[in-house]
């Protein structure tokens, strides 16, 4: 690992894990010349860094007032919006964003597979770590997933390798990632209360492919490749559950039975994953052909990608009732990822019951309602902005309830044997829970709660 310039005045903003992990860095590297900051009086961890960083200089408040010299460096925490105030002061003044990936890029001398997309890139991210580690690497998952970059650096582990989750608002903060591999997975509308244009977001997107020696890229998504795709066709190989036109992945049956591919070569039994849905399948090939460009031969893959079960609400299974399947997808929390868990169990046998609802991220509801009429039976729809789903459905379509509980009895009312019962909100989930991983788990214990009631148990 090299070192950060010292020679710089640096300035945090953001007392989250990410601002907190760049303290910890700055002290490991012996470098002082830092202040850290937060736009709020009292941020929650102020009496911990008190503590914990007596001599670090802090600002808490107003921060239009400070000031920068040229060239100082301004590390700023994906949750902060670039269009703050004090931030364009600070630029107006010379100063230059920054983040703690391009603090970690800077020192890093490992080898850097890096993953983004609207939706999936967990589940893409945390099994692109599976596959490489059974393949007898050390790996680091970070990013927007798990750890702060930053502290894995900290890590007595050696790693052989860094498996990134970027958020937009990450790559935003960042030129060029010269990364071993990248893939952006999918981009549909998200966040568009934090971009001026859809335009703007996916230009956040494509600076995943700065530098990049190998690119995956999914055939299913207008919005994977990079803008000039000719110039980089040497370092992309596709995958998709469409044809193949190069030595990539797709979907195809073998023997009666749907298998993924290279070529006409037959890698994987999907019926043999644990992870379901089509959508998913596609999750699997994007992993895969990241790992490949990484150096692993397709044999290599085959236990991991089996034995993956999947992440924490997303298109988690929840319970069965009454022959009545019960998802969990509250990680869905945009219209494009609602979209595509509608259309991964398209498929299944009986009628689909979508629950959905919560606060909207100013986004468009119509391919939503796409989908829906395509392949949804029963809408059941609850939280703030229900009324503007409701909007853009069928009348006949949709059910509107008070809280959750009460979607889940109505949803077991609504199914029929062998049906299927998606909770996949397409919004945030705010308006009612602290987070989708609170309101996920809601809908596993109230689940969980309406199983026991329907078996005989006790439920004191």
């Amino acid at each position: 690992m090299s070192t950060v310039d010292k020679n710089t005045h640096y300035t945090i903003v953001g007392t989250g894990l990410t601002g907190l992990s760049c303290v910890s860095f700055f002290q490991r590297q012996g470098s002082s010349d830092f202040r850290l900051c937060d736009s709020r009086e009292n941020p929650p961890a102020a009496q911990k860094i008190q503590e914990q960083y007596p001599d670090v200089e802090t600002t808490f408040g107003n921060l239009d007032a400070l000031t920068y010299a040229k060239g100082d460096v301004i590390i700023v925490s994906p949750g902060i919006a670039l269009t703050e105030s004090f931030i364009e002061i600070a630029v107006a003044q010379g100063a230059v964003i920054s983040s703690d990936i391009e603090l970690f890029l800077n020192v890093n001398t490992k080898p850097v597979i890096a993953i983004t997309g609207s939706n999936g890139k967990s589940t893409v991210t945390t099994l692109v770590g599976e596959i490489l580690s059974s393949a007898g690497l050390k790996v680091a998952v970070a990013g927007n997933i798990g750890l702060p970059v930053l502290d894995q650096v900290a890590s007595v582990i050696d790693f052989d390798i860094f498996v990134l989750e970027l958020s937009s608002f990450q790559l935003e903060r960042l030129n060029h990632l010269n990364a071993k591999a990248v893939c952006i997975l999918n981009v549909t509308e998200d966040h568009m209360d934090r971009y001026k244009s859809f335009d703007d977001y996916v230009k956040a997107k494509q600076v995943i492919f700065n530098g990049a020696e190998n690119i995956a890229v999914n055939r299913d998504e207008t919005l994977s490749a990079p803008v000039d795709v000719m110039t980089a066709a040497e370092k992309i190989i596709s995958f998709g559950l469409t044809g193949v036109h190069d030595s990539g992945l797709s979907l195809k049956i073998k023997d009666n039975q749907q298998a993924i591919c290279c070529g006409d070569v037959s890698l994987i039994n999907t019926a043999e994953m644990k992870l379901k849905g089509q959508h998913n399948i596609n999750n699997v090939m994007a992993a895969m052909t990241l790992c490949y460009q990484a150096g692993l031969s397709w044999a290599q893959m085959t236990s991991a990608v089996l034995n993956f079960s999947g992440l924490s609400h997303r298109c988690e299974f929840a319970g069965e009732i009454d022959d009545v399947t019960y998802i969990n997808d509250s990680k869905a929390t945009n219209v494009g990822a609602a979209v595509a868990a509608i259309n991964g169990f398209s498929a299944e046998p009986g009628k689909l019951i979508l629950i959905a609802g919560g606060l909207d991220k100013m986004s468009d509801f119509r391919p939503l309602a796409a989908s829906v009429e395509a392949h949804v039976d029963k809408v059941i729809l609850l939280g703030q902005d229900a009324g503007k789903i409701a909007a853009v459905l069928p009348d006949n379509k949709v059910v509107m309830v008070s809280d959750l509980e009460e979607a889940i009895k109505e949803a077991s009312f609504l199914a029929a044997p062998q049906g299927l019962v998606l909770f996949s909100p397409a919004c945030a989930s705010f308006d009612m829970f602290k987070s989708f991983e609170h309101r996920g788990d809601v809908f596993k214990a109230t689940v969980l709660q309406l199983q026991s009631r329907n078996s005989g148990g006790c439920n004191d």
